[in-house]
């Protein structure tokens, strides 16, 4: 067992959520082939006011993906099925443009496939967690008829290849998916409350009920400035990617058999082949293998899979050098964000330095973010500040939709990147006004600000290798240009709708399907043609991008940001 000192540390990275009135999550460590700690903070329901224990049942999200992973695997170990049998083996209703896909590419993330779940989300606008049918997935798979690269080609998370590894195993087992994995893996284990969840409408004793920081029926915020938390369903009724439900004491044991393993044959190379990455049609390794990160941290393998949903918030992280396992499920969607914007690194790494590093008091997150904050000033060169706000405004990417926000401290410049990275530039003012360079060490990149003599800069020129971007300064709109985009639109692929009308400075969307709200926002004018939400924590940042025909008049849109794929999703102007 850990001594009090150790166990006090632990505790206070969990103290925000440690209250009767927040949900919270339950802990479990595992070391040496034993469970050396657990304890559970904050209510797995403030209704009740029920506390969080190591046997509260949450909702896993996506790190049931290794579940689906260690089926395939036990499959492939009986002869059952190959990473190189094409998938159309097995399920009939791929598309044309897939048609060509392996089973190994599913397994890997690196199929190309458009994720059903961001579809449903941020582009039908059906709010995390609403219900929606496997016949609707299907029918979203079947309707995206590209990839996004060639198979093999690039590694790019998604949802949608661990639900067709799901449809698979049912294909060749003759059972459900839920049956099949309690078979295989939960009974033998002995994980007695552990299961796939096939019923929205099930009872389930123990449960963790999940919440978000999500605005009231009043839009009000707490006396705190933080939105209040409030209750979140999670109705999706098919597993493969996410849906399977455990506890702390039943995922024990799941971590115990990754150090002894009791599941298939007795040579079993299952726990080998589950922590080996994948690679690339290149050779080139890849950061997942089954159903599991691999990365290296301080010099040590660490293998892991966080899961987020709906009211869910949860990760297992192992150091197979070490025999260490770090479980932590949370009933909140905020969990891990919000405690990795106060510690500087996820919660469960902060445990983990603890565990392994005893002897060195933890660095009380305020000290490392002000060290970090004294390394940049340091690092900073002495560049006189004028025509220095010359810089400052938010600019856009057209051909990306990445945004940047350009902001000045003193003589320093630097750049929030969608509003999430941040990163410094060095600054060199040219004799030509019209011009100044710039070059960031940390992003490795380059550029030019360009504009007239005088006033703000309404450009960037950004190169970074061999690529180049042009950024354009945001600009206003009056009412009147705003009234162009009006009207109805509409995805036919998806047989979904939106209205688009003028509203103060900007354009608000509403979807014909009173229930599917999540993007019913307002849009602000970022550059031509292309809006801006900004709604955390629904909406991290999403971009409008409307389309004109030869003689210039709106003709459609689509959405877009970071990930790419989303603006083939078209929605044509039918009024």
């Amino acid at each position: 067992m850990l001594n009090k000192e150790i166990q006090n540390q632990i505790d206070e990275v969990f103290q925000e959520y440690d209250t009767e009135d927040t949900p919270g999550s339950a802990l479990g460590i595992v070391r040496d082939g034993a469970l050396v700690y657990s304890r559970g903070y904050g209510m797995a329901d403030l209704e009740t006011h029920s506390p969080i224990t190591a046997d509260t049942v949450f909702h896993l999200a996506s790190v049931s993906k290794q579940f689906t992973a260690v089926c395939i695997a036990l499959l492939e170990e009986a002869g059952e099925i190959s990473l190189r049998d094409p998938v159309t083996k097995y399920i009939p209703f791929l598309p044309e443009a897939a048609r060509a896909l392996h089973v190994g590419p599913l397994v890997y993330m690196t199929n190309g496939l458009e994720d059903f779940y961001d579809v449903t989300s941020f582009i039908m606008g059906i709010p995390e967690g609403n219900y929606f049918s496997r016949e609707e997935a299907i029918r979203i798979i079947r309707a995206a008829n590209w990839l996004k690269f060639a198979p093999g080609e690039q590694w790019s998370y998604g949802n949608t290849g661990y639900f067709l590894l799901a449809c698979i195993i049912e294909q060749i087992s003759g059972q459900p998916f839920n049956v099949f994995v309690k078979q295989h893996i939960f009974e033998p284990l002995g994980m007695a409350d552990t299961f796939v969840r096939t019923d929205r409408f099930m009872e389930i004793p123990r449960r963790a009920r999940g919440y978000a920081r999500m605005p009231n029926q009043k839009g009000q915020e707490a006396a705190s400035g933080e939105f209040p938390f409030q209750p979140q369903n999670e109705l999706i009724e098919f597993g493969g990617a996410g849906q399977a439900w455990s506890t702390v004491n039943d995922l024990v044991k799941w971590e115990l058999n990754f150090y002894d393993n009791r599941l298939g044959g007795k040579d079993s190379g299952l726990i080998d082949k589950m922590s080996r990455p994948g690679k690339l049609n290149d050779g080139r390794q890849i950061p997942y293998a089954y159903g599991q990160f691999i990365r290296e941290r301080n010099g040590m393998k660490v293998i892991f899979h966080e899961g987020g949903a709906a009211g869910a918030n949860t990760v297992i992280y192992r150091i197979p050098e070490k025999k260490l396992s770090i479980i932590c499920l949370a009933n909140t969607s905020d969990f891990l964000t919000a405690l990795l914007k106060k510690l500087g690194e996820e919660c469960y790494e902060r445990v983990a330095d603890i565990l392994l590093l005893p002897s060195q008091k933890a660095v009380k997150p305020s000290e490392e973010t002000e060290r970090t904050n004294q390394k940049i000033e340091t690092a900073s060169p002495e560049t006189s500040t004028e025509g220095l706000e010359r810089l400052v405004g938010n600019y856009e990417d057209p051909a990306s939709s990445y945004i940047w926000e350009v902001r000045l401290d003193g003589a320093r410049v630097s750049v929030l990147e969608n509003y999430a990275k941040n990163f410094s530039l060095e600054v060199g003012k040219d004799s030509d006004e019209r011009a100044w360079h710039f070059h960031s060490i940390e992003s490795g990149l380059s550029g030019t600000f360009c504009g007239s003599k005088e006033g703000p800069f309404t450009e960037i020129q950004v190169s970074q290798g061999e690529a180049v971007r042009t950024f354009e300064r945001f600009l206003s709109l009056p009412a009147k240009c705003l009234e162009e985009y009006e009207g109805i639109y509409t995805c036919s692929l998806l047989n979904a709708s939106y209205r688009v009308f003028a509203v103060g400075s900007g354009i608000r969307l509403e979807n014909t399907n009173p229930a599917n709200d999540l993007l019913n926002v307002v849009f602000t004018p970022t550059i031509r043609d292309m809006f801006l939400a900004r709604y955390p924590p629904l909406i991290g940042w999403y971009v409008i991008h409307f389309k004109r025909d030869p003689n210039g008049k709106v003709r459609a849109f689509s959405f877009r940001d970071e990930v790419p794929g989303r603006e083939r999703w078209v929605f044509e102007r039918k009024g």
